[in-house]
């Protein structure tokens, strides 16, 4: 599978999940607070601060955009691994790299884009 669908689609469940669970705990202490504020407030002299109010479809698509973003790293990677590899050529005096192997197939890699 590849790895921005694979990426994105944990990313947005793991966004889905935070805001249906972390969100909203976080809403509902903002809730009690405010709760508590307004209670005493003829004494205290104080205001309630907005409640931050939970979001679970935009903590989706914010986890879905950070696995986007972690799965073209990842297929990023994989290129750039697979184009910089050089041919290995082993001699009596160990291992020395044959040529530069590694730009002779980028360059080949560029020039099938250019079509």
């Amino acid at each position: 599978m590849d790895p921005t669908l694979l990426y994105s689609l944990i990313g947005a469940g793991v966004g889905g999940l935070k805001g249906m669970t972390v969100d909203r705990w976080r809403e509902d202490k903002d809730r009690q607070l405010a709760a508590e504020t307004q209670r005493y407030s003829p004494w205290t002299g104080l205001q309630a601060q907005p409640i931050k109010r939970a979001d679970p479809l935009g903590s989706a698509m914010q986890g879905g955009a950070t696995g986007l973003e972690l799965g073209q790293n990842q297929g990023r990677h994989d290129l750039m691994k697979t184009l910089f590899q050089q041919p290995k050529q082993y001699t009596s005096e160990g291992f020395a790299p044959q040529g530069n192997g590694g730009m002779q197939s980028l360059y080949a890699a560029l020039l099938a884009g250019r079509g």
